[in-house]
């Protein structure tokens, strides 16, 4: 077995030559033993061993971790194989209908260039640290540069945050809304758009059961929140409506179909508490006040 991302957050399980969540009958038979077994990467892949059977040695982790999208697999119990770039010099057969041969802009052939990270540990070591490895290389931060119209101050430094973030949640928008101002309404309050991950911990201690509780009041500098609305992924439509027209398949079973409920509360306080669901993205708008 093997694990490969999911979408470049969490892993999955793979079985060599088995699937093991399709429910068909009769049993299947993988008959493409090589392409059969290689999945999409977009940033890791990783191999879990065993501990001694005595405990005298602890169990051994081997994860490579990548800068891009490649195709990945381990086609023999110990070793990991990554295609970076695939070229075939004939039609394969398969569907395309002509040989994948990039020439690339010098007429030579495709160069492609990537950066590949290798970790070998203790398997508890590699699990606890795997979500922020996993985003090192794929989703680092973005440096930029404008113009000042005074000098900076002699610190150097400065946080949009008051306060830190907490491991497992992850910032990943932060967002001047609507991104039209021409198009906002003049009696539009000041608003952001933001989006918080709760990632999955992958050291195999027990998941946490209740929605992850973050108070955004004072969470920015120079601002206080004073309104919250939760929105769909791409921030077009409020969460509720998008559920409530929410499409049911006929193959759906309503038992298994099971989707994540962020949500947030208005305290008597006046403070705005959002519910960061265990492996979502969740999105909303806040509206703010200068403080």
């Amino acid at each position: 077995e093997f694990f490969t991302d999911s979408s470049g957050r969490r892993l999955i399980r793979r079985l060599r030559n088995q699937r093991p969540d399709w429910n068909v009958s009769p049993t299947f038979v993988e008959t493409q033993p090589v392409a059969g077994n290689y999945y999409p990467i977009i940033n890791r892949i990783m191999l879990k061993g065993s501990a001694a059977t005595d405990n005298s040695v602890p169990a051994m982790g081997f994860a490579v971790y990548t800068d891009r999208a490649q195709g990945a697999s381990s086609l023999h119990d110990g070793q990991i194989e990554i295609m970076l770039h695939r070229r075939l010099v004939r039609d394969d057969g398969y569907g395309v209908g002509e040989p994948l041969m990039e020439q690339g802009s010098d007429s030579k052939g495709l160069i492609v260039r990537g950066r590949h990270h290798l970790r070998l540990d203790e398997l508890a070591i590699i699990e606890k640290e795997d979500p922020v490895a996993s985003r090192l290389l794929t989703r680092t931060p973005v440096v930029t540069f404008a113009p000042v119209k005074q000098p900076p101050s002699s610190s150097g430094e400065w946080n949009a945050l008051n306060i830190s973030l907490p491991a497992q949640l992850h910032l990943l928008s932060l967002v001047a809304w609507p991104l039209l101002r021409s198009t906002a309404r003049r009696t539009a309050s000041d608003q952001l758009l933001v989006r918080f991950e709760h990632l999955i911990p992958e050291n195999g201690l027990p998941l946490p059961s209740e929605p992850y509780q973050l108070d955004v009041t004072y969470l920015f500098k120079g601002i206080r929140i004073i309104g919250a609305k939760e929105y769909t992924l791409t921030a077009d439509q409020e969460k509720e409506v998008a559920e409530a027209q929410r499409l049911r398949w006929p193959t759906e079973n309503p038992n298994e179909a099971v989707w994540s409920h962020g949500h947030y509360v208005v305290q008597a306080t006046d403070d705005i508490i959002l519910f960061l669901p265990l492996g979502s993205i969740s999105t909303f708008i806040l509206d703010y006040e200068h403080a």
